[in-house]
C-alpha cells in the first residue's frame, strides 16, 4: 500500500512516483515523526532500494498543492531562522555517517542533498524490525541471547568512539535487528564530535535511556554516555520495561530503582548495575570492557565479577586456574615436582660426598656401574618447560576468539590480519563490480567481525572484492527522447554495467500499520 496522488495534502508526505535529484523515486512511506518523513525508494540507475530520509519538522513546516505540486511552507517568518538551523544539523547527520561507512553495526549513506526546499539523506535500506518492536511482540531475551545480541553492536560503537563520536540517542527505537541477524544503529541527527566539557546539551531526552549528564545544561559528554544508554537498553530486553528515569533513580536511590533484574547471576546484574551507575566514573570505561564483561559472564562455571572483566590480561589467568582447580592435574603435577626435588638432593648428597669416603678395592667400578645402570630421566626444568608448553597449546585451542572487520581493506592485509588471528583459517574470494569502493578492497566478509570462534574450527572466510567501477560500453546505446534519462540528458546504464546490491535493512514499517518515528526523534 503506498500514497497516490489523491494523498491530503496535511499529511504532507510526498506522493508515491516523485523524483529527487533526477535520481531517486519515492515507492512508499516506511516512517514518520515530529522532525520528519522516512520513505523507500529506489535509484533509478540501478534498480537498488534504498530509504530516503526527509528533514520536515511539523511544528515549523506544511506542504500545500500549488499546480498540481506539493510546495512546502513554513507557519511564520519567525521559524525560518529554527528551521535554517535545523536543516543544517540534519545534512550533519549525514557527513557524520558518511565518516563512520565500513562500521558492520551502523547504517551506510549513499547520498544527501537539498531540494524542494528542505534535504534529504539516502541511506541503506535495513528490512528487519526495531529491537522495541521484537520485545513487545516476542517478549523479552534471556541473559545469554541479549549478550549475542549486543555483542557484535559494541565493537562498531567501540570504534565510533575511538573516532570521537557519540551517539547520545540509542534506545530500543534506534536499533534495527536486521534479516543478518545484527542489529544495527540508526538516527544519528543528536550526535556529537569530540564534546567538550561546558557545551549546551540540546537533545530530546527518552525517558529512562539518557544518563544524568544530558539533563545538566552543561554536563560533560563522552562514551560513558552511550553505555548507560546501552545497558539501559540491555536491561529492556531483558525486563520488557525501561529503567526508571535517571533523575528520579538520584532522588530514590540506584540500586533500589532496577527490578526485574532477581533471577540473573550475581555477575550478571552487576554488569548491568555498573554500566547504569548515576556517576560516569562508576560506569565501564568503553564499550570493549562492556563487551569483555559480557564475554566472561557467558563462560561456564566461573565466578562473575564485574571488576575481574576489566582487567585484560588477567581473564586468561582466571580461566586457567579455573581449570587446573576443577582437575586433578595440579595435584599431579605437585607430586610429580616432590619426587624431582627428592631425587635432586640424593644426586647433590652422592655427588657432595661420595668422592671423600674411604677408598674400597672395586669403588671406582661400582661408581662407573651406578652411573651406567640408574636409569635417565629427564632434567625438571625440560619437564616443567614442556608441560608448560603443553598447557599453553591446550588452552589457545579452548580460548573464544573474536572475528575482526577487514572491510574496506586492501585484500593482501585483509589476509595477513586473519592469518594472524588464525593461521588455519581458510579465506577465499570472489570479485564483483561496484560503484563506490576502490579495486582491490573488500566489501564484505562472509562472517561477521565479533563473532566468538575457536581456533582451527572456523570454516572458511569468503571475501567479496570489489573489481572498482565497470566501464561503460564503448558505443552508446540509443535511448529514447522521452525517457526519464534521456530528459535529464544522459543515457541509460546497460543492465550488465548494473550494481544491484539487495542490501536489507530495518526500517519496514508498512504503512498499514501506521506511522512509526524510528530515526529523527
Amino acid at each position: 500500500m503506498g500514497y497516490s496522488e489523491q494523498l491530503e495534502p496535511s499529511s504532507g508526505a510526498l506522493p508515491v512516483g516523485t523524483r529527487l535529484k533526477q535520481e531517486y523515486t519515492i515507492q512508499k512511506i516506511l516512517g514518520s515523526g515530529g522532525f520528519g518523513i522516512t520513505y523507500g525508494g529506489v535509484r533509478i540507475e540501478t534498480g537498488e532500494f534504498v530509504a530516503v530520509k526527509e528533514y520536515f519538522p511539523k511544528r515549523l513546516a506544511f506542504r500545500t498543492w500549488e499546480q498540481g505540486n506539493l510546495s512546502l511552507q513554513l507557519f511564520s517568518d519567525r521559524s525560518r531562522g529554527e528551521f535554517e538551523e535545523g536543516r543544517r544539523h540534519f545534512l550533519d547527520e549525514a557527513k557524520i555517517l558518511r565518516k563512520l561507512e565500513g562500521l558492520d553495526s551502523i547504517v551506510s549513506v549513499y547520498d544527501y542533498f537539498e531540494e524542494n526546499g528542505t534535504a534529504y539523506i539516502v541511506m541503506e535500506y535495513i528490512k528487519g524490525s526495531t529491537l522495541g518492536q521484537i520485545v513487545k511482540e516476542k517478549g523479552t531475551l534471556s541473559f545469554e541471547e541479549m549478550t549475542t545480541l549486543f555483542s557484535t553492536l559494541l565493537v562498531s560503537v567501540g570504534d565510533m568512539h575511538q573516532w570521537g563520536l557519540v551517539h547520545r540517542d540509542i534506545s530500543p527505537e534506534n536499533l534495527i535487528l536486521g534479516e543478518d541477524s545484527r542489529l544495527h544503529l540508526i538516527d544519528f541527527g543528536a550526535a556529537k564530535w569530540n564534546p567538550q566539557e561546558g557545551e549546551a546539551n540540546t537533545v530530546i531526552l527518552k525517558a529512562g535511556y539518557a544518563p544524568v549528564e544530558l539533563y545538566i545544561p552543561n554536563g560533560k559528554i563522552g562514551p560513558w554516555t552511550d553505555i548507560y544508554s546501552i545497558c539501559a537498553t540491555m536491561y529492556f530486553t531483558l525486563t520488557g520495561l525501561p529503567p526508571e528515569e535517571a533523575v528520579r533513580r538520584m532522588e530514590q536511590g540506584e540500586d533500589e530503582i532496577l527490578p526485574g533484574l532477581g533471577g540473573l547471576a550475581a555477575g550478571q546484574s552487576a554488569i548491568l548495575k555498573k554500566g547504569l551507575a548515576l556517576q560516569p566514573a562508576h560506569r565501564f570505561a568503553s564499550a570493549m570492557k562492556l563487551r569483555e564483561a559480557l564475554m566472561l559472564s557467558a563462560v561456564p562455571g566461573e565466578e562473575n565479577t564485574v571488576m575481574g572483566a576489566e582487567i585484560s590480561g588477567e581473564r586468561a589467568k582466571k580461566i586457567q586456574k579455573m581449570h587446573w582447580r576443577q582437575s586433578g592435574r595440579q595435584r599431579y603435577r605437585i607430586s610429580v615436582m616432590i619426587m624431582i626435588l627428592g631425587i635432586m638432593l640424593i644426586l647433590l648428597l652422592l655427588w657432595r660426598y661420595l668422592p671423600s669416603l674411604p677408598y674400597m678395592p672395586g669403588q671406582k667400578q661400582a661408581a662407573v656401574s651406578w652411573q651406567t645402570d640408574l636409569p635417565v630421566s629427564p632434567s625438571p626444568a625440560s619437564t616443567q618447560r614442556r608441560e608448560a608448553a603443553e598447557d599453553a597449546a591446550a588452552f589457545q585451542e579452548n580460548v573464544p576468539l573474536s572475528m575482526v572487520s577487514v572491510k574496506n581493506m586492501k585484500l593482501k592485509k585483509a589476509r595477513s590480519i586473519l592469518k594472524k588471528l588464525d593461521p588455519a583459517i581458510k579465506v577465499e574470494t570472489v570479485y564483483v563490480y561496484h560503484q563506490r569502493i576502490a579495486a582491490g578492497r573488500i566489501i564484505r566478509q562472509s562472517i561477521a567481525s565479533g563473532t566468538l570462534f575457536t581456533r582451527g574450527n572456523l570454516p572458511a572466510v569468503l571475501l567479496t572484492v570489489s573489481k572498482g567501477k565497470e566501464k561503460a560500453a564503448s558505443t552508446p546505446l540509443p535511448f529514447p527522447t522521452s525517457s526519464p534519462d534521456a530528459a535529464a540528458g544522459k543515457a541509460p546504464v546497460p543492465a550488465a554495467s548494473q550494481e544491484k546490491e539487495n542490501k536489507s535493512g530495518d526500517y519496514d514499517v508498512e504503512p498499514e500499520d501506521g506511522y512509526t518515528d524510528f530515526s529523527l526523534e
